[in-house]
C-alpha cells in the first residue's frame, strides 16, 4: 500500500503539516541515521523503493485494465520522490549502500549519488513512459513536471531549474513555448485538448 501524505485515511489530510505530522515523518528517518541502525535504514530504504516500484507498476496496469475495457477516460495523478534522497540505485541501478542521505554535503560524495541515481530515475521514468504509451496504444496524454530542481548549497538557482516534459498523442505541441512553467501546464493543456481559454500566468519565479 502506498502511504500518501495527503490523502489514505484516518486524520492525515489535517495532520501532514503539524508539527505532529512533521515529527512522525521525520522522526524514524533521522533516529536510524543518527544511530547507525543498519536494521532501520535498510527497513526505511526498502519501503522508499518498493514504493517507487509499485506506483510506476500499478499505473501501467492500471492504464492497460482501462484501454482493455474501452472505459471512461482515466485520469493518475502521483508524486515521485525521485531523485530526492535517500539516493537508492546507482546508474546501473545496482543498490547504493543502506545510507540515508538528507541531501547535499560537500564533506561526503552526496553529489556523485546523487547525479547516479539522476541517471538511474531517468532510466526508469524514460521506461515507465514506453510501457504507458503501449498499455494505453499511444493515446495517454502524459505530463511529467518536477516541483523544483537540484539543491547544491553553493548553486542555489538550481532549485528553479525545473523539468517539464509533455506527450501529446499526435504530437500536435502548439501551445507550449520556451521558457514554460508549471503555472500554466494545465491551462494550456485545458486550452489545447478541452477548447477551454484559461488566461495565462507570467512565467516567473519567487
Amino acid at each position: 500500500m502506498v502511504q500518501n501524505d495527503l490523502w489514505g485515511g484516518s486524520l492525515r489530510i489535517l495532520t501532514n503539516q503539524t508539527i505532529y505530522g512533521r515529527v512522525m515523518k521525520s522522526l524514524p528517518l533521522y533516529m536510524a541515521n543518527k544511530r547507525h541502525n543498519n536494521f532501520f535504514i535498510k527497513k526505511i530504504n526498502d519501503e522508499y523503493a518498493n514504493q517507487l516500484n509499485y506506483t510506476l507498476s500499478s499505473t501501467v496496469v492500471n492504464e492497460k485494465q482501462n484501454s482493455e475495457k474501452n472505459n471512461a477516460p482515466l485520469f493518475t495523478y502521483m508524486h515521485l520522490n525521485i531523485p530526492h534522497p535517500p539516493f537508492l540505485f546507482d546508474s546501473t541501478g545496482k543498490r547504493m549502500p543502506d545510507e540515508i542521505k538528507w541531501g547535499f554535503n560537500a564533506d561526503t560524495n552526496d553529489s556523485n549519488a546523487y547525479l547516479n541515481y539522476l541517471l538511474y530515475c531517468n532510466k526508469r521514468i524514460l521506461s515507465w513512459i514506453d510501457e504507458i504509451k503501449l498499455a494505453s496504444h499511444d493515446k495517454a496524454v502524459i505530463l511529467i513536471m518536477s516541483d523544483h530542481g537540484a539543491k547544491p548549497p553553493d548553486i542555489q538557482e538550481r532549485q528553479f531549474d525545473n523539468l517539464n516534459a509533455v506527450f501529446i498523442p499526435g504530437g500536435n505541441y502548439s501551445g507550449w513555448y520556451k521558457g514554460f512553467s508549471n503555472v500554466n501546464q494545465f491551462r494550456v493543456l485545458f486550452n489545447k485538448l478541452f477548447k477551454q481559454s484559461f488566461e495565462l500566468k507570467p512565467d516567473i519565479t519567487p
